[in-house]
């Protein structure tokens, strides 16, 4: 490690997901604190949100088509990013963290990041090229000239599917080639079991 290598810190954080709701569960993550990150202010993040009305858009043709809607999420999803850091991150863990027991780190000891790591400015840009990169080349889907989150898929003119994401949040359907496409397709991904059961939650919707 370079003698003059800026050294950032971390911390787990620990949240409810559908709270006050018999399905309530803990999720906790490590996340990298980057007010200290000399490099903030010039890393390019490059990861769009996406539109509430191409959410809409993308509900409305899945029931016009009767299409079963389904919604998953990537677990851990900033260390499934296929690029690793095209910079340089060292951080050090604060005593007690789960990351010391899983690596064998004694405590103190600084750790250098290959991977995107969840608070970096910039994860959010590998794990969108990520996921653009599959949309394109995996399931050869079309992004919307309107909104770069939102893709579709037409067969011989014949309409196959549509899909919207949020980061590692994904919904959308199609027909029966289609989602066996899909299925097969996630696979590369550790992905959450889909959820069909309808109401459920998708970017606030």
């Amino acid at each position: 490690m370079p003698h003059d290598a800026t050294i950032l810190q971390s911390r787990s954080s620990s949240l409810s997901k559908l709270l006050r709701n018999p399905d309530e569960y803990f999720k906790a993550r490590l996340v990298i604190l980057v007010h200290i990150d000399p490099d903030k202010p010039r890393v390019v993040n490059e990861a769009p949100t996406v539109l509430k009305s191409s959410v809409r858009l993308a509900v409305a043709l899945i029931a016009s088509k009767s299409f079963q809607i389904w919604s998953w999420d990537i677990s851990q999803a900033f260390l499934q990013s296929e690029d690793p850091l095209r910079r340089t991150v060292y951080f050090q863990p604060n005593k007690g963290e789960h990351i010391l027991e899983r690596t064998g780190a004694e405590p103190g000891a600084i750790l250098h990041a290959i991977r995107p790591q969840y608070g970096l400015s910039d994860a959010l840009g590998y794990l969108w090229t990520t996921f653009r990169r599959w949309h394109a080349k995996d399931l050869e889907m079309q992004p919307s000239v309107l909104d770069p989150c939102l893709f579709y898929k037409f067969d011989c003119n014949c309409f196959q599917g549509i899909q919207v994401s949020q980061v590692d949040d994904t919904l959308g359907r199609g027909t029966e080639a289609f989602g066996a496409l899909e299925e097969e397709k996630s696979k590369k991904f550790e992905c959450k079991p889909r959820t069909t059961t309808l109401p459920f939650l998708f970017n606030g919707f």
